[in-house]
């Protein structure tokens, strides 16, 4: 008997050396995981402190940029408001460029059986000529070369 206590004795061994060896397995992670809870906090309140700080600085900028805005604004109104109640002819070359009909050479056009024929009745027709260009519509510039338009709805 002597031989069967020797070997309960040492499965006891084996069995508290097992379960050491995971409870220490145990502490460990617990151990791991308190350092990274502690290591997120103190980033997560070292953040939060640095965004607060970011916060107003901006906040301060953004106060001191606008009342320097309001400042030069406050000082130069009267002399805009001056120069543009003026006589003065703030576009010389404006009249030039009046007298230059194509600029504003615009007149319609209504679809026919000849031209644009896929747009008769047509919601979504323009048919303006812009310096001899026409705009039949926003989705087909330039109009729809077949019979039945893909986007054509009635008035």
């Amino acid at each position: 008997m002597h031989l069967l206590d020797l070997a309960f004795e040492g499965e006891a061994i084996v069995d508290d050396w097992s379960k050491e060896f995971w409870q220490a397995i145990d502490d460990a992670i617990l151990a791991v995981d308190r350092v990274f809870t502690g290591v997120a906090t103190t980033l997560e309140t070292a953040v939060d402190d640095l965004l607060m700080e970011v916060a107003t600085n901006v906040e301060s900028t953004v106060a001191d940029v606008q009342k320097i805005i309001v400042s030069e604004l406050d000082e130069n109104v009267p002399e805009w408001r001056e120069w543009l109640d003026g006589d003065d002819d703030l576009f010389p070359d404006m009249e030039e460029f009046n007298h230059h009909t194509e600029f504003y050479d615009v007149y319609p056009v209504f679809p026919s059986a000849e031209n644009n024929p896929a747009c008769i009745g047509c919601r979504n027709y323009h048919g303006q000529v812009y310096n001899g260009n026409i705009l039949v519509c926003g989705m087909h510039p330039s109009g729809w070369e077949d019979e039945k338009c893909p986007d054509w709805e009635s008035n």
